[in-house]
C-alpha cells in the first residue's frame, strides 16, 4: 500500500504513541468482524481496528478464526497538522507493529503479554494462550516524495530547512 503511494491515514492501523508494550498494549477485545479466505463469511473490509482490539482471522476457509491479529503503528512527524483538512494526506513514514495471537487466547483478552511465546518444545499448548506467537515491528518510509528528507532530519532530531 505505501509503496503504491494509496496509504491515507484512514487506511492505515490506529496509531498509538509508541510501538514499547508498555505504551502498545496487548488486546483487550477482539473486533466484531473476521478476516477470511472464504468470501461468505468475510466481514473486513479493511477499515481501521482500534489499536486495543484484535481482528480474528479465518485461514483454513471454514468461517472460524484460527488467529487473532493486532496491527497499530506510529504517527508521522507532524502528522497531526499536515493531515489536518486534508483527506488525501499520505504519511512519508511511520513505524508499524503486529502481534499474532493463537485463537486459543481469546478467552484472555484483556490480560495478554505482549512478550512472545517461548519457541521450546512442550507437551501441552504451552503459552499460547497468554502471548503472541509472533510479534513483527517495522519502519515504513515513502522516499519518493520531497518530504522525505526533511522527515527524516525532523526523527534525526535536527531541523528541516
Amino acid at each position: 500500500m505505501v509503496e503504491r503511494g494509496q496509504h491515507r491515514v484512514d487506511d492505515l492501523p490506529a496509531v498509538v504513541n509508541s510501538l514499547r508494550a508498555d505504551v502498545a498494549r496487548p488486546p483487550a477485545s477482539a473486533s466484531g468482524l473476521l478476516k477470511s479466505i472464504d468470501d461468505t463469511c468475510n466481514t473486513y473490509e479493511g477499515e481501521q481496528i482500534p489499536a486495543i482490539q484484535a481482528l480474528p482471522i479465518d485461514i483454513t476457509g471454514d468461517c472460524e478464526p484460527e488467529f487473532l491479529m493486532q496491527v497499530y503503528r506510529t504517527s508521522a512527524p507532524n502528522e497531526a497538522a499536515d493531515s489536518a483538512g486534508q483527506p488525501t494526506y499520505r504519511p512519508l513514514n511511520f513505524d508499524v507493529g503486529v502481534r499474532v495471537y493463537s485463537v486459543r487466547a481469546e478467552d484472555n483478552l484483556g490480560s495478554l503479554s505482549a512478550e512472545p511465546a517461548s519457541l521450546q518444545f512442550t507437551t501441552g499448548e504451552g503459552n499460547q494462550r497468554e502471548r503472541p506467537l509472533a510479534v513483527i515491528s517495522s519502519d515504513f518510509k515513502w522516499s519518493d516524495q520531497s518530504g522525505a528528507l526533511c522527515n527524516y532530519q525532523v526523527n534525526g532530531g535536527r531541523a528541516c530547512n
